[in-house]
């Protein structure tokens, strides 16, 4: 299920995993297209080859069992890539809980240097509430815009990567990303009253 681009329908395969009649066939063209995307992102964030490879099969084994709850609505591209960023987020939470106790006595909140906040703990709060909510607000109301604007920002993907994901041009991608940092600029102006001077 690919167009002359290359982009796959997300959605249909994701869809297919829930039979058993098409379920290899699927998994086998969601793996040639995500496979190596999930290879580099995991990289990205600083694992090693092994193991984001481990990951990237991680993932995969995740996806076929979370399948069965999935529900077509046009976003299976970012549903796969929370996928993948959910695997990575409880791969480092392992990680964490396997350190070594912190040498302050375990404080964990002075083991991740946020003591510091302590001070201007609830402005801090206000601040992060203030964007959540109205990052939530971008989501709702422009769910394309805030999901490239996510893989910019948090993925950190770079302009031909979103452009593939998005089917566009890496110029026009480049602008579009420009368009959707704004919208979300305008959204978070109300934050202003937050940051600290």
């Amino acid at each position: 299920m690919t167009d002359v681009a290359g982009a796959i329908d997300d959605d249909g395969l994701i869809l297919q995993l829930q039979r058993s009649a098409t379920r290899r066939a699927a998994m086998s063209t969601l793996f040639r297209h995500y496979a190596p995307r999930f290879q580099a992102y995991f990289q990205r964030r600083g694992l090693p080859v092994a193991s984001a490879e481990d990951l990237v099969q991680d993932s995969f084994v995740k996806l076929a069992q979370a399948s069965h709850g999935f529900r077509a609505q046009g976003q299976g591209r970012a549903w796969l890539w929370q996928l993948a960023r959910s695997v990575l987020l409880d791969h480092l939470r392992r990680a964490d809980r396997n350190a070594a106790a912190p040498a302050d006595g375990g404080d964990p909140e002075a083991a991740m240097g946020l003591s510091m906040w302590s001070e201007d703990e609830s402005e801090l709060q206000g601040l992060q509430d203030c964007v959540q909510r109205q990052f939530a607000l971008f989501t709702e109301q422009e769910p394309q815009r805030a999901q490239v604007v996510f893989w910019a920002a948090v993925e950190q993907l770079k302009a031909p990567e979103i452009a593939r994901l998005i089917g566009r041009s890496p110029g026009a991608t480049r602008e579009y990303l420009s368009q959707c940092r704004r919208r979300l600029a305008e959204l978070l102006a109300v934050c202003r009253d937050y940051v600290i001077s």
